[in-house]
């Protein structure tokens, strides 16, 4: 009779395994899902960010390109941000405006050998007027008078 109450014990704990090992089997599909999930969505972001870029670039006459400085990840939220610039319309194929976020600076503008050749332009838009729109809508006014003089 002792054996067959601990054979009964054990058909309880084959049946607790088999439920355990089904468990398993859900939890290991439905991690499955959400990896594919992460991925569709890792795509739809990166295909809405190009859609942006392109836009922007189409839009407003630069590629920007954007890197974030962080050296640890609890830095990322308020590590330092880089933003370079291309000029659509610059005559120069090393054309580069390199901006600088921080939460605590705003943004600045880094200076470079292109941003060098336009002190004046920098001096009255960026540091008097405290404007970088005016100082970026200004160089493409004039990257565009260059390249449509007949």
């Amino acid at each position: 009779a002792s054996g067959g109450a601990s054979g009964g014990g054990g058909g309880g704990s084959a049946a607790e395994l088999a439920v355990r090992e089904a468990e398993i089997a859900v939890l290991r599909h439905r991690v499955g899902e959400l990896e594919k999930g992460m991925v569709r969505l890792k795509e739809v972001t990166k295909e809405r960010i190009m859609a942006f870029r392109e836009a922007a670039y189409c839009l407003f006459g630069y590629r920007v390109d954007m890197t974030a400085e962080v050296t640890a990840a609890k830095d990322a939220a308020t590590a330092p941000t880089t933003f370079s610039l291309k000029p659509q319309h610059a005559d120069d194929p090393n054309a580069m405006l390199v901006f600088r976020y921080s939460k605590a600076r705003g943004m600045e503008l880094v200076p470079n050998a292109f941003s060098s050749k336009m002190s004046r332009e920098v001096d009255t838009f960026v540091r008097k007027f405290n404007s970088i729109p005016a100082f970026t809508a200004n160089l493409t006014i004039e990257n565009f008078q260059k390249m449509t003089v007949c």
